[in-house]
């Protein structure tokens, strides 16, 4: 068979075996010669038909698959949430003070923002990126603060 088109092969390939077995019949006898030949283009164009109504829903079941990704998302805290955790004592562990020591060592200096970030981070609760994130740094610095005046 010459090669044919993906979507054109299995319509010629049946086309070439209808004609193979009519080819056949004819040799045997002539009467189911007829009978064949009138089956045979009664049915080849219902079966051309439907193989090439398959072959464009087939492709388009391949267009629809989308290859499989994995996605993960890390939210990450805002600002305050991070200074409001650190004021509940979720840092204690990393030696970040929780509620009034944490205002008191913010107020002397003795912790910072950039101590608080890097607490998160050792906690897992961001990534190691925001320990060089200066505009990061500057607004968890901003919070504390807020939480500084908010506490007198």
């Amino acid at each position: 068979m010459v090669s044919h088109s993906r979507e054109w092969g299995l319509g010629f390939h049946l086309l070439e075996v209808a004609t193979e077995i009519a080819g056949s019949w004819t040799q045997n006898s002539g009467l189911k010669s007829k009978i064949m030949n009138k089956l045979l283009l009664a049915f080849l164009p219902t079966l051309l038909v439907s193989t090439v109504a398959v072959v464009p829903a087939v492709k388009a079941q391949d267009a629809m698959q989308m290859p499989s990704v994995e996605v993960r998302m890390r939210l990450t805290l805002t600002p305050f949430n991070l200074a409001y955790l650190a004021h509940q004592g979720y840092f204690a562990g990393q030696g970040i003070p929780d509620s009034s020591d944490l205002m008191k060592g913010f107020n002397d200096g003795t912790i910072t923002a950039a101590q608080v970030v890097q607490a998160a981070v050792n906690d897992k609760r961001l990534p190691v990126a925001f320990l060089k994130n200066d505009s990061y740094i500057a607004a968890v610095k901003n919070q504390l603060y807020t939480l500084t005046l908010s506490a007198r």
